[in-house]
């Protein structure tokens, strides 16, 4: 997999009690969840995610922990095992005890595939955990994750053609990675014909970064999008295909849709004399675009005087 993070953060503060009181509180959906420290949380539909975290460390401390985020989970930016390594970092904090990178993010994906029983990747939660561009390998069980050193002239040029478009629209209920993994365990040879397609083409698209070839690089992105909508097992949805149409009429150079079920945010590059032209035909039919930078940065833990932890 090749990844990057960007300017939108999960936020998190855990603020230490002196009784054995658990309280969880999502500004996102506006829901709050109490508890024991010695009980287990129910895995009940309100605040899953975080809950089963909590379980998995056993704190048995007393804590509130408020917890926010920039985007909207099932949108495809990863937010979901961005949280889940959120809440890692700061338990752990808050108990004192040391995990290396890899156990955060193995840990948040073993939460999400293990204990939530949800089909996930490991991509999303090692790019939180390490942050900034990386080629993230898979083998045998091992996932290593190999940051890549591209010049900074190469990351401005590709932020001034990058549009971040969300189409307000979040995964389907019919979720197309299920699918897909079955098929996969099934030994289903298209489907085993399209991930060696996309392994090649991330190793390209690599290679292109890293020499700096921003134009080839596009190109490659244009290839990954197309793969992308022709690969979803299911049709896209009526809304992301009012936004993909629109993207063709304009001849716009590359799009891709995010995340693996392909629903919520498009990845649009255009040159930068087409740019305020294609914003303006998105948002006139509802989409929001969103301004975006690169960052280097995972996750980051830290105490502040009044004994806050936060992430």
């Amino acid at each position: 997999t090749l990844s990057t993070t960007i300017d939108k953060y999960a936020y998190g503060t855990l603020i230490p009690r002196k009784d054995q009181k658990i309280k969880i509180i999502s500004k996102d959906y506006g829901l709050s969840v109490n508890s024991n420290a010695d009980d287990i949380l129910p895995l009940d539909g309100e605040l899953n995610l975080i809950k089963a975290a909590v379980n998995r460390l056993s704190p048995n401390k007393g804590f509130d922990l408020i917890i926010e985020c920039d985007a909207p989970p099932g949108t495809g930016l990863g937010s979901s095992g961005t949280v889940a390594v959120l809440v890692i970092g700061l338990i752990l904090e808050y108990m004192e005890k040391h995990a290396s990178p890899y156990k955060i993010a193995e840990m948040a994906y073993k939460i999400e595939i293990e204990d939530l029983k949800i089909t996930v990747g490991r991509q999303d939660q090692y790019a939180a955990t390490f942050g900034g561009f990386n080629l993230i390998e898979y083998s045998a069980g091992t996932t290593l994750v190999a940051p890549l050193r591209i010049m900074n002239q190469i990351l401005n040029e590709l932020e001034s053609n990058l549009i971040l478009c969300f189409t307000k629209e979040g995964r389907s209920i019919e979720d197309p990675v299920n699918i897909e993994v079955e098929k996969y365990l099934e030994g289903d040879k298209l489907i085993l014909s399209k991930l060696d397609e996309m392994k090649k083409l991330t190793y390209i698209m690599k290679n292109q970064l890293l020499l700096g070839n921003v134009e080839k690089f596009i190109d490659s992105f244009c290839l990954a999008g197309k793969m992308k909508i022709k690969n979803l097992s299911t049709q896209p949805s009526p809304i992301l295909s009012k936004y993909i149409d629109i993207l063709k009429k304009r001849k716009v150079r590359a799009f891709k849709p995010l995340g693996a079920a392909g629903g919520g945010y498009l990845a649009i590059f255009s040159d930068y004399i087409s740019r305020k032209g294609i914003i303006k035909s998105m948002q006139d039919q509802g989409a929001l675009i969103t301004p975006v930078r690169f960052t280097s940065i995972g996750m980051q833990v830290w105490r502040s005087k009044k004994r806050l932890i936060k992430c």
